[in-house]
């Protein structure tokens, strides 16, 4: 299994920085602090302005801003719709957004098994999510 870039550790990061703007949140000094270290340990891993930067790179950056959103977004829904609701407006968005691609994609079941298989990991994945 491949590890994550580590530019996607600059979510947690962001997260404390939008708060501020977006839920006008206090943070305090020592927060700031903690973030600053944060994001300079992720410079020294990245190890930025070498060969290594190339568009491609924006990706996981993208990845660990629309996190941080997405975290946002359901501590302001927090209040206002269950869990279990915030849970299924988000699979069904995620669902929508990553099926666009299908038709171009898709290639049906080699053989019965695989066929079974994915319904299978249908009802798994639907039974996982049910209260």
């Amino acid at each position: 299994m491949r590890k994550p870039p580590a530019i996607t550790f600059l979510s947690p990061l962001l997260l404390t920085a939008l708060s501020v703007f977006l839920l006008r949140e206090r943070v305090a000094p020592v927060a700031w602090l903690a973030v600053a270290a944060g994001f300079a340990g992720v410079l020294i891993i990245v190890r930025p302005g070498g060969a290594v930067f190339s568009p491609a790179a924006l990706l996981p950056l993208a990845t660990a801003f629309c996190f941080a959103t997405y975290q946002l977004m359901t501590r302001q829904l927090a209040g206002v719709d269950s869990s279990v609701a915030t849970l299924f407006y988000g699979a069904l968005v995620g669902t929508a957004l990553v099926s666009l691609p299908l038709p171009f994609y898709w290639h049906p079941p080699a053989t019965l098994a695989h066929g079974l298989l994915l319904v299978a990991l249908g009802i798994l994945g639907a039974s996982a999510t049910s209260s």
